[in-house]
């Protein structure tokens, strides 16, 4: 999480506020998230979830990390972490920003016996939060309010 907010909704919330100038950023960063209920549905019927996790400033590069978890269709069922790094190109697509490891392309992948012990990962090691979830494919728009708040001089 970003510094001086801990990851609880309330103080979210006061973060989108703080960090976005536009009200109606704000509304829509609070009003995509999957309620805990929702996330462990979504994974249980083999939905992906995904999370923006932010920029973060590596080597002097500054990087932007999302996750995706999802149920694998093997017959262990097990679930996977995708830790996705690209570079901040402040591009249009965040899917087709150049990755930071050109070996794995696809994300660096964690393999986990249940949706509770994936979700465990990624508060405990990727700084996550079970409060800010969204459906597959609404990354993009988590990156377009990151893109809105960098253009108009955040950071």
């Amino acid at each position: 999480m970003t510094a001086g907010y801990s990851s609880t909704p309330a103080v979210w919330k006061r973060f989108c506020q703080d960090m976005l100038p536009d009200p109606d950023l704000t509304q829509m960063a609070l009003m995509n998230y999957l309620s805990r209920d929702h996330l462990m549905q979504a994974l249980a019927r083999g939905r992906s979830v995904e999370q923006w996790l932010g920029p973060t400033i590596e080597g002097g590069e500054r990087l932007l990390k999302w996750i995706c978890v999802q149920r694998e269709s093997s017959p262990d069922l097990t679930y996977s972490v995708v830790l996705n790094e690209v570079y901040d190109d402040r591009g249009p697509h965040l899917v087709r920003l150049p990755v930071l490891d050109v070996d794995q392309p696809e994300g660096e992948i964690s393999s986990f016996a249940s949706g509770e012990d994936a979700l465990e990962y990624v508060i405990n090691e990727l700084h996550g939060s079970l409060d800010r979830f969204v459906k597959e494919g609404e990354i993009q728009e988590e990156y377009e309010i990151y893109l809105r708040h960098r253009l108009e001089g955040g950071s």
